[in-house]
């Protein structure tokens, strides 16, 4: 061999050296099977246990979803591929009567979350009078319980529940059983109304009973005979300082780690995290979706991410964090109901009023826990290119159409109220539906909650 040619091969070796290291399996045996693009996503500063924990559960999740991903463990505990991430999130405060504060004192109400539907046939909406059947306290993080709106005539109609306020609803199609195949993904974009144009308002004439609190989002049920219920997307934020922005919500029924204290040191199943250090601004079309994945270790884990312009709440200049996508996941472990397969799942998407619960009505006389004459309003819900279908690595979903569904959109309340109650309301929920679909084609529609003052 001469010279030139054993320089060339020595150069060679300079020149790949840095690659093959690189291309090295780690050597770590807890790290074996994680991808390394996927590790690349996890802050180098973090390693040992946490790196692996986080690189199993982040394989098989979307490349946007692994750029700023936080996990909730079910030990309660918050796990995040960048050091400043897990300080994002923060556990609400179960303050009774369905009102929550956050890390900051701000409170809010979240809405009432009805048990899981039925499989029954969809058929032609009608009129509602309140049932006369006991109905069974629904604890979804501390709230209070609920008397479903049953039809005047045999037909069927999703349930409606009295004392958490306005809502507008859309659920997927029900699974005959929970061996049969659902849906475990929604995404759409989705508008978040300003304050600053005249798009939203919060108890604006003075009754602040009721704490009116407007939230979107999305969500739904788990498999099983007592399923998990989840809501996951924005409320509006109450703090002083920003008063009109969007915080990130993930709220269950059944987990405890995510309510792992409560003022007198118990542990109850369900509570609600939020993004208290990150706020979405108003005004913007926002990318929201839920969805069901593989936790890498034989279970599941479900999601909710969010896409949009962001900025820092913890810093008095507010600075501006850009566009980025943000994902909060809970580890659902196994046996949980929830499966990236949809089956026995029900998704499920909402605009609604969160009200505070006040309490129960002495026996024959009828709820008061409602209030739809506060004067609060939002406007321009707009929901667009809603898609449904299978979670799967690449994306891959296809537009909301009526075939996905076997339920007849519902509102609370409807046009029509219950005899007897002496009720004025009419109209307070407003749908426009957009791009040619109709009341059975949900996939692009405008949502308005007007709750005019008496």
């Amino acid at each position: 061999m001469n010279l030139n040619n054993k320089i060339s091969i020595a150069s060679l070796v300079l020149v790949l050296t840095p690659y093959l290291v690189h291309a090295q399996v780690p050597t770590d045996p807890a790290l074996a099977g994680i991808p390394a693009q996927v590790l690349a996503k996890i802050d180098p500063s973090i390693q040992g246990p946490e790196r692996a924990l986080l690189g199993h559960f982040m394989t098989g999740l979307r490349a946007k979803n692994q750029e700023n991903y936080i996990l909730i463990t079910q030990d309660g505990k918050v796990h995040a591929n960048k050091p400043k991430l897990a300080s994002v999130v923060s556990f609400a405060k179960s303050l009774g009567d369905g009102v929550y504060a956050d890390s900051h004192g701000n409170q809010f109400v979240l809405p009432l979350s009805a048990p899981k539907p039925n499989a029954k046939p969809m058929v032609q909406k009608s009129a509602f009078r309140p049932s006369t059947q006991s109905s069974p306290r629904f604890t979804f993080a501390s709230f209070g319980g609920f008397r479903p709106l049953t039809p005047q005539i045999d037909v069927y109609v999703p349930a409606f529940y009295e004392g958490s306020g306005p809502y507008r609803q859309v659920f997927s199609k029900v699974p005959p059983s929970d061996s049969d195949a659902g849906y475990s993904d929604i995404a759409a974009n989705v508008y978040l109304p300003s304050g600053a144009n005249g798009e939203i308002s919060e108890n604006p004439n003075g009754v602040t009973d009721t704490r009116d609190s407007c939230s979107i989002y999305m969500g739904g049920w788990g498999a099983g005979s007592a399923p998990d219920t989840v809501d996951a997307g924005f409320t509006h934020d109450h703090s002083s300082a920003d008063p009109d922005a969007w915080t990130m919500i993930l709220g269950s029924s059944r987990y405890k780690s995510l309510n792992p204290t409560v003022g007198d040191g118990s542990n109850p199943p369900g509570g609600v995290v939020t993004t208290d250090a990150i706020r979405f601004n108003s005004g913007q079309s926002a990318f929201l979706e839920f969805f069901v994945a593989p936790n890498g270790n034989g279970g599941s884990q479900i999601d909710v991410a969010a896409t949009g312009d962001a900025y820092d709440q913890t810093q008095p200049s507010h600075p501006d964090l850009g566009t980025a996508t943000y994902t909060i996941a809970l580890d659902t472990g196994t046996n949980s109901g929830w499966n990236v397969n949809g089956n026995g799942v029900v998704l499920k998407r909402n605009t609604s009023f969160g009200q505070q619960i006040v309490p129960k009505p002495a026996p024959g006389q009828r709820s008061t826990r409602d209030n739809f004459h506060t004067g609060s309003f939002v406007k321009n819900v707009s929901w667009t290119n809603c898609q449904i279908g299978v979670y799967n690595s690449s994306g891959t979903l296809h537009d909301w159409v009526s075939t996905d569904t076997n339920y007849v959109p519902g509102n609370y309340p409807n046009d029509d109220p219950p005899a007897g109650s002496g009720a004025t309301y009419s109209n307070i929920i407003q749908t426009q539906y957009t791009s040619g679909s109709n009341s059975n084609d949900p996939a692009s529609e405008v949502d308005s909650i007007i709750m005019l003052p008496n």
